[in-house]
């Protein structure tokens, strides 16, 4: 093997070193650089975009899927962006990353939140180990998609005196404790109470619950949403916001939706 061949390869093999290292670089961004801002779409159906990064924030408006912006900033483990329209260069809120098709590492964007306001639960709640509940008299309790008020959308209205199961929880949102239970063949989250009136009290032993209505369907091996939504004569949009999926590609054999 002559020397000239030698030297050859050896510039061959520098030149795919570098090559790949462009590559990464523009895959992944350069270590221990900040972008700053990228561009993104929505892969769910919906995206709430709130006023701090986490869902305890306000939802400010409602991106949709394929619908572009640009993000700006991350939270501390990139769970979280900060996001605008496209328009300007002054972030309008923040979205949840998981639900997001980005081109870069989001890890290279500049972490921009501050301090996070911690929530204040003032009155303790009382269904810890309990399995059912009752309301206690006086206004309905709302029976939300998501924990706290002003989060999501009010699913429906439990009276006074309705029986519901408790089936996680609770989460401190603002001032109070919240619990997802189930009612009527819907589950959701509901408050237990604030300064000072409780809104459930536990029930002890197993109570009788009011009869479950509404139609359901479990998903069978093969069928999309599509398919079921059709099959039902409903929407598929409106369907998939009434189970709370945000992807309408993802459903699985054995899910049981609940059929508006």
């Amino acid at each position: 093997m002559s020397g000239e061949n030698i030297v050859f390869n050896k510039s061959s093999i520098l030149s795919v070193i570098i090559l790949c290292a462009l590559t990464v670089t523009t895959l992944f961004g350069t270590v221990g650089r900040a972008q700053a801002a990228a561009q993104c779409s929505v892969e769910a159906y919906y995206l709430y975009v709130r006023t701090g990064p986490g869902t305890q924030y306000p939802i400010t408006q409602v991106y949709h899927q394929d619908n572009g912006f640009v993000v700006f900033g991350r939270n501390g483990d990139a769970s979280w962006v900060s996001v605008n329209n496209g328009f300007g260069d002054t972030p309008v809120g923040w979205v949840a990353a998981r639900f997001l098709k980005c081109y870069i590492n989001l890890f290279t964007l500049p972490i921009t939140i501050g301090p996070v306001e911690q929530p204040t639960c003032t009155l303790p709640f009382r269904l810890g180990g309990q399995v059912y509940a009752r309301i206690t008299p006086g206004p309905a309790n709302s029976l939300r998609t998501e924990p706290g008020r002003g989060y999501g959308y009010v699913i429906t209205y439990i009276p006074a005196g309705a029986t519901v199961q408790v089936l996680e929880g609770p989460k401190c949102i603002g001032s109070i404790y919240w619990w997802r239970v189930s009612y009527a063949n819907l589950q959701g989250w509901t408050g237990e109470g604030e300064n000072g009136t409780y809104w459930m009290e536990p029930i002890s032993g197993d109570p009788q619950l009011p009869p479950q209505t509404g139609r359901t369907y479990v998903v069978q091996p093969g069928d999309n949403l599509y398919r079921i939504a059709i099959r039902f004569g409903v929407n598929v949009w409106t369907l998939a916001q009434y189970n709370g999926i945000y992807n309408i590609n993802s459903i699985y054999a054995g899910q049981r939706l609940r059929i508006p």
